[in-house]
């Protein structure tokens, strides 16, 4: 395995960068409950004091931009064809909003989640992928996000509309749900290019999606090759919004001349799969995403070479699911911060810190 070597002079991806609460963010995920649960509908289970509790520790942490999953098909129910709202978690998610804004925090909103595992019901929040294949169902969704977006758009702190997680990767083989749908990059491409038209005439704030990027593997390379980035990403973003989840940042491709838009490194971390034996990926995996010996080592050397590189905002895995790395959610309902946290508080505060402790 490769790995970044300690350099007297660093080469310029090992430069160390100007980390502000601008360019270093985090994903917020699913709210957890403190309860071991972080689920996907998390709004219809919302609790607005963990929430708050939640928002306090992010601003005290000196964060300001966070990347919320808040699907559509959590919040809308769907029926004959149509989605219709449900005031009560549309309202939540309102609330969720009005709080991290009373926190100085700013929200990326991801529309829909499209690792969908089979075959949806109605309110679970995952995409629908049968409806991407035909026009009335990709109308369906255009007007659902057009709904979804007309009833929060008054929200000054929202940063970005993501219409989809890792769209075009989902139906590549992320989600089982669209492999047996037989779901091509091309359907993703027409629902994707509606909506994205359909929101641009909706809001003023940035719209677009944020997809997975894999040196090793040409299927991922969505930014890095330029035929793929023209075809599937430039229609329908505002934002060049990557995942990236390698060892370190050897792993990652140069970006420094990728300039016609906005650069976000909006997932970063260590390896996020199982496979010791190299069976199905091309480097051999332990979940190392998980591993405190491993991701905050991952996090930064990948972040240096993002913002080294023009990204103007990075944003590690994950506030919700990561409670050996990033922060413990106790049963108490209090936190304990771990390493990736420890040191974004130190780096956007100033504050130092030795080892982890509880806070509400």
């Amino acid at each position: 395995m490769r790995s970044a070597t300690t350099r007297s002079n660093p080469a310029w991806y090992d430069n160390r960068p100007n980390y502000t609460p601008t360019t270093l963010g985090i994903n917020y995920y699913n709210m957890n409950l403190h309860d071991g649960t972080n689920p996907i509908t998390w709004l219809q289970s919302y609790d607005a004091t963990k929430a708050d509790n939640d928002l306090a520790l992010l601003q005290t942490s000196g964060i300001t931009k966070i990347r919320v999953f808040a699907p559509l098909e959590s919040i809308m129910s769907y029926a004959s064809s149509v989605f219709t709202m449900n005031s009560t978690y549309r309202d939540n998610l309102k609330d969720f909003l009005t709080k991290a804004n009373s926190h100085g925090i700013s929200c990326i909103l991801v529309m829909s989640r499209g690792e969908t595992p089979s075959a949806p019901s109605s309110l679970d929040g995952y995409t629908r992928w049968e409806l991407v294949l035909t026009s009335n169902g990709r109308t369906a969704y255009k007007n659902a996000m057009v709904a979804y977006v007309s009833a929060v758009d008054t929200f000054s702190n929202i940063l970005m509309y993501e219409l989809c997680n890792e769209p075009y990767s989902c139906a590549a083989g992320f989600s089982a749900y669209a492999v047996t749908e037989s779901v091509t990059q091309q359907n993703v491409l027409d629902w994707l290019t509606l909506c994205y038209g359909a929101l641009k005439s909706t809001t003023a704030k940035p719209v677009g999606i944020s997809e997975y990027e894999e040196e090793e593997q040409a299927t991922y390379q969505y930014f890095s090759d330029a035929t793929k980035r023209t075809t599937y990403i430039d229609p329908v973003t505002d934002i060049y919004s990557m995942h990236v989840y390698r060892p370190d940042n050897t792993y990652m491709a140069d970006f420094r001349q990728l300039t016609s838009k906005p650069k976000w490194l909006s997932e970063v971390g260590h390896l996020n799969y199982s496979d010791p034996t190299a069976s199905s990926h091309p480097i051999a995996g332990n979940d190392e995403l998980f591993n405190a010996l491993y991701d905050p080592q991952a996090v930064r050397s990948i972040t240096r070479k993002a913002l080294n590189a023009g990204f103007s905002l990075v944003m590690p895995w994950s506030f919700a699911d990561n409670a050996n790395v990033v922060v413990s959610h106790n049963g108490d309902g209090t936190h304990t911060p771990k390493e990736v946290l420890l040191w974004m508080q130190a780096t956007l505060t100033g504050r130092t810190q030795v080892g982890s402790r509880s806070v509400s």
